[in-house]
């Protein structure tokens, strides 16, 4: 699977690739950020936020910022391709 394919894929497939990913790949901060944009599509939110903050952590920037207070703040996610 490539990331290329990520907005066609469903959620619960990417929840799983992007899982696996984060754990091969600890300190990905695009890997955190897509998790978390997967898990709160899913409606995980608790999970979706330790995600983003991770996402954060690693590389903050104001991209990483955005999507952890959306998250937080419950806001929708406006993706651009």
């Amino acid at each position: 699977r490539d990331l290329h394919s990520f907005p066609t894929r469903r959620s619960s497939d990417l929840k799983n690739f992007f899982t696996t990913a984060v754990k091969k790949y600890p300190e990905n901060a695009t890997f955190w950020s897509y998790l978390a944009i997967t898990h709160y599509q899913l409606k995980n939110q608790t999970e979706a936020l330790i995600a983003a903050e991770k996402a954060k952590s690693l590389m903050p920037n104001s991209s990483t910022e955005l999507l952890y207070n959306r998250i937080k703040n419950k806001e929708p996610l406006k993706l651009q391709k």
